[in-house]
């Protein structure tokens, strides 16, 4: 990030010391091995390369849609939403811009990135891309140099590169650019000026040096027709000269922007780079894919993962992430280890073996390792604990934590997949657990805990509970390798010693280790590092004969139990809560009233409990079991993908304000792993807290329903004499509120789908009344349908509920010209093996209240229609009429449902009834009826219910089919909604 760059965002935005940084505590990244991409909510791009591979990149951009009239800036429009593709690493977002929508789809390869942007609806004829790009190679703010390759770009485009020395950055786009413009960076006056600075600029600046010396530009690129929308596609490159000529590097965008010109291609690349895909059957899948997503994502092709995106490259609040730090990393590749064969998550042992073998290249002389490195290559990286490299073996300036888990992930490691490397690499590993061990003997003292060193927060010195912990854990992983008999006797005296000496770090007093030693006085203050006494202890149970006695369970217990309280934050002004760091944690808490709530620290409660309450139930103490896990799964609720601490991207950033405010490095690699590790463990117990809440049904109270539309619908004629007099408007999985005969009178509040597996054991409403779950699978979209008309699509898809369920619905929807009806053309097809009734359910409100609705179910069985009326409707006899014509002619209104065919099966209920519950929740098809009235009271509305039967005679619609796995079934029909108007 450049200082123009910080110094413009920071006169911008100064809330909670996040001004000035490049904070991605919102949207999404995109990455895989030498790339890492940020994608704003507001459609921005930003690399995050340089601490993966050395590579600086983009450091700001803008994109937008530019017609003859005006731009259409992507950050001035409404965000619809912003999402990953399924367990890939694309992210689509998308915008409202009124007449049409926006959809854009970002995707790194390698050091390529793609940004596809597709138009839907009523696009401008003059509509094309424009890009306002600051490419800044090898981080550089001014004099790079900027070459426009005229017809180096596919379609006889140009191409753009920006250069420094050794970086060369690359822009092209599928269509071609056909204009590239000039711009010059914040001058002088301006850095120096209050006010930010607005870019691109609006007309252009005649310094003809400064144009041509810097990597602000703006691009443009026509857009092509695709099916019903317009799209183009811009790639950029980030190439090294060294390893790549111009010509090469030239011909390796035009190639990416050509071969990526289509969603469907990149959703299909994206699927087939996905590092570890996730089965089907995994519970928690979602969740288990953000953590394999956001691990991948920090990953360098080194082996060596990031702790995070480095979001304050100006080191104004923090001493940076965008290093390797071997507590963090070592820790993510056991927890990975661990899970692996608990989740069935088929990781590769090759790629833990890539990062064991990192560890290995980068362990010092000494056997320790170093306070950090940089990721590209393993080199010493900056740092302030690097006493040991500087021969200072009596300094605490070194983390003595690093070095025992990387010894605890080597050895288990060997134990596990030894046989899954080469001979000469197995060697390499045992040599440098060896080498391991006899650096803890040299950072132990005589009481077997650790000497003083800084703590796991890099905030004090002192000897640490935590840092006594991993020792523990380190010496009883090699008492269990296959490495010599007597490296696995000093691994068993070593785990037997420390352990022992934590009862220096016992206080009766509170219950609980205290979090060091300082000066030989206890420091007792709860501290969330202690947690790694519960892993301590199931390590040291589980070697042969060093078997914990039940004093020492119940101590840890009690420890646990103790932080667990006393750590525990619930501030009033947002639905925040979680774990703080330790107590009278002061960091960054911008005068609030109490410590930051951490995703880490609350995490490494819910692993540390869910482990302990597993060795209890082992044990045979199941009600101590089962206290233990509950409290897991309370912990786990929050860090869950719909829980309070985690983004709408799935990320876990590192803290929290209390205001609701995230912080800090976002996705934070150390807190995914221990998240994955806390669901491996909470799984195995079958004790993950419950999931999502079965299918809403429609509020037996007449309510509204959601103001968030995505299209609305009625004829083009309303001049014509006789024309249809229906409106309609559509949300996600439903059309609302249908309009007759006035535009303000409402009759049907949704009409929507459910889905539900012949079997019973599965059921999905299209439509989700309130506030959607993380846990909610089902992808529901809107889609233009024509350019010209107003015709939409619902499409509804099953993204993988976690058991093996695949399925889409289609739903296209047009005002009929002829009559006062709704069109409505309904496809479904599965590809899961499985068989599926689906219903369509009408929630009628005559005359915008329900109060008095009478429902019908007309015909003959295999025969059916559906009809809702007022039970009281005028009829000129009696009573003063509700509504009346032009003429001043009472009337009531009533609302049909058919198809061309007939129902198979139909049936009316009452609102909140409990055979309607249990449609909605278990696709249990409720007693037909022939009628049903809305009581007195203003509670009922009525429903209809129809199921798509098994039989495929006549004309009978039909959705329940059983398809081979990989192919597709499908049926199409049609149903037709009419709310005539009944006059007497």
């Amino acid at each position: 990030m450049r200082l123009r760059t910080a110094l413009n965002d920071y006169k911008r935005d100064r809330g909670h010391g996040a001004a000035g940084t490049a904070s991605t505590v919102h949207g999404a990244f995109s990455g895989r091995s030498e790339r890492l991409v940020h994608v704003d909510p507001a459609g921005g791009i930003r690399d995050f390369s340089a601490a993966i591979s050395g590579l600086s990149g983009i450091d700001r951009s803008r994109f937008g849609i530019e017609t003859g009239e005006r731009t259409y800036w992507f950050d001035e429009l409404e965000t619809v939403r912003q999402h990953y593709y399924r367990e890939t690493t694309l992210v689509e977002t998308e915008y409202d811009a009124g007449e049409f929508t926006v959809h854009q789809y970002d995707l790194t390869l390698g050091r390529e990135h793609v940004t596809h942007v597709e138009l839907r609806g009523s696009v401008p004829p003059e509509a094309r891309l424009v890009a306002f790009l600051t490419l800044a190679p090898e981080d550089r703010e001014t004099r790079v140099g900027r070459l426009i390759h005229d017809g180096a770009g596919p379609a006889d485009g140009d191409a753009v590169e920006v250069f420094h020395r050794t970086e060369h950055d690359y822009v092209t786009a599928s269509t071609g650019l056909d204009d590239v413009r000039a711009q010059i960076p914040e001058r002088f006056e301006e850095i120096l000026d209050p006010e930010p600075v607005a870019l691109p600029r609006e007309g252009a600046i005649n310094r003809y040096e400064d144009t041509h010396l810097s990597g602000d530009v703006v691009v443009t690129a026509p857009l092509e027709r695709a099916g019903r929308g317009m799209c183009t596609t811009l790639a950029t490159l980030l190439a090294d000269n060294g390893e790549h000529d111009r010509e090469r590097a030239l011909a390796s965008v035009r190639d990416c922007a050509s071969t990526h010109a289509d969603a469907d291609d990149l959703r299909t690349v994206a699927r087939e780079r996905t590092a570890v895909a996730v089965p089907s059957e995994i519970p928690r899948r979602k969740t288990v894919r953000s953590d394999l997503r956001a691990l991948d994502l920090l990953e360098a092709p080194s082996g060596g993962r990031i702790a995070g995106p480095e979001f304050d490259p100006y080191f104004r609040n923090s001493g940076g992430y965008g290093y390797v730090w071997f507590r963090d990393d070592a820790r993510i590749s056991g927890h990975l280890l661990a899970s692996n064969d608990a989740l069935d998550l088929e990781v590769e042992p090759a790629s833990l073996a890539r990062s064991a073998l990192f560890y290995c290249d980068t362990q010092t002389s000494d056997g320790s390792w170093p306070h950090r490195v940089w990721a590209a290559d393993g080199s010493v990286a900056p740092g302030w604990a690097n006493a040991r490299l500087e021969g200072r073996t009596d300094s605490d300036e070194h983390q003595a934590d690093q070095t025992a888990i990387v010894v605890r992930f080597l050895a288990t490691f060997l134990r596990e997949h030894a046989d899954a490397v080469p001979a000469a690499e197995e060697r390499r590993i045992r040599e440098a657990v060896a080498a391991g061990v006899d650096a803890l003997d040299d950072s132990r003292a005589d009481d077997g805990l650790p000497a003083r060193c800084q703590s796991l927060w890099e905030d004090m010195s002192g000897r640490f509970t935590h840092a006594a912990a991993t020792f523990v854990e380190a010496y009883a992983a090699v008492a269990r390798a296959p490495v010599s008999d007597r490296l696995r006797e000093r691994g068993r005296a070593g785990a037997e010693e420390t352990f022992a000496g934590l009862d220096a770090l016992w206080s009766d007093e509170r219950d609980a280790y205290g979090a060091r030693l300082a000066d030989g006085e206890l420091d007792d203050r709860l501290d969330a590092a202690t947690f790694s006494v519960a892993d301590a202890l199931a390590a040291y149970d589980a070697v042969e004969g060093l078997n914990a006695t039940d004093d020492d369970v119940d101590r840890v217990v009690t420890h646990v139990r103790t932080a667990l309280e006393g750590l525990y934050r619930d501030p009033a002004d947002s639905a925040v809560e979680g774990l703080i760091r330790y107590e009278g944690d002061d960091w960054r808490t911008a005068g609030q009233s109490g410590e930051k709530v951490w995703t880490l620290t609350t995490a490494m409660g819910a692993a540390a409990a869910a482990r302990l309450g597993e060795l209890a139930t082992d044990r045979g103490r199941g009600e101590t079991g089962t206290e233990l896990l509950d409290r897991a799964a309370a912990l786990y609720d929050l860090l869950d993908d719909d829980g309070p601490l985690t983004t709408r991207t799935g990320y876990l950033p590192e803290q929290w304000y209390d205001d609701g405010t995230p912080d800090s490095a976002t996705p934070l690699g150390y807190a995914h792993g221990f998240r994955l590790r806390a669901t491996a463990v909470l799984a195995e117990c079958d004790a993950l807290p419950s999931a999502a809440a079965a299918p809403s049904t429609p509020p037996d109270r007449p309510r509204w329903t959601t103001g968030e539309k995505y299209g609305v619908g009625t004829v083009a004629d309303h001049d014509a004499e006789d024309a249809s007099r229906v409106w309609y408007t559509l949300t996600e999985g439903a059309l609302t509120e249908v309009r007759f005969p006035r535009v303000d009178l409402m009759n049907l509040r949704t009409l929507d789908f459910i889905v539900s597996r012949a079997d019973g054991d599965y059921t999905v409403r299209t439509h989700v009344e309130g506030e959607r779950t993380g846990d909610d699978t089902v992808d529901r979209r809107v889609e233009p349908g024509a350019d010209d008309a107003l015709l939409f699509e619902h499409v509804v898809t099953e993204t993988g509920d976690g058991r093996g369920h695949e399925w889409e619905l289609r739903v296209e929807y047009a005002a009929d010209p002829d009559h006062d009806a709704i069109v409505a053309d309904v496809e479904f097809a599965a590809s899961d093996g499985n068989a599926y009734d689906v219903f369509a359910v009408a929630d009628t409100a005559l005359t915008n209240t329900g109060t008095r609705d009478r429902g019908l179910r007309l015909g003959q069985p295999g025969s059916h229609h559906l009809v809702a009326r007022d039970a009281g409707a005028y009829t000129g006899e009696r009573g003063e009429a509700m509504l009346v014509d032009e003429n001043g002619n009472g009337y009531s209104v009533s609302v049909a449902m058919a198809t061309a065919g007939r129902f198979d099966w139909a049936t009316v209920c009452a609102a909140g009834s409990d055979e309607l519950s249990g449609l909605f929740s278990e696709g249990t098809v409720p007693a037909t009826r022939d009628s049903v009235d809305s009581p007195a009271r203003p509670t009922p509305r009525r429903r209809w219910a129809r199921r798509w039967g098994r039989s495929l005679a006549g004309t009978t619609p039909s959705a329940r089919r059983t398809a081979t796995p990989g192919g597709r079934s499908s049926r199409t029909s049609r149903c037709r909604t009419r709310s005539p108007a009944t006059r007497r």
